[in-house]
């Protein structure tokens, strides 16, 4: 399924972290700490508690972290409905 490979290749599960140098950064000339040198942006948004508090026992419950959780929670509803916009 076409949606399943781009799952495979955002998803951060299993992956070690990744670490450049200086001198591969997009901007050397920031500190690597520079939102345009992160290799994850960030993105903040407002959740009921509850839903926080069903995606904190999930990553408990399969040793993820919460944000990872939420990553491949996004990248399979983009893989499911973005087709449907191109119809």
């Amino acid at each position: 399924m076409e949606g399943e490979k781009n799952l495979d290749e955002f998803t951060m599960r299993g992956k070690p972290r990744q670490r450049r140098r200086q001198g591969q950064l997009p901007r050397p000339d920031l500190p690597s700490t520079a939102e345009e040198n992160r290799l994850r942006k960030f993105i903040g948004c407002r959740l009921e508690e509850e839903v926080v508090d069903s995606i904190t026992e999930f990553a408990k419950a399969t040793g993820q972290h919460r944000q990872d959780c939420i990553q491949e929670a996004i990248i399979q509803y983009l893989a499911r409905e973005q087709p449907k916009l191109q119809r």
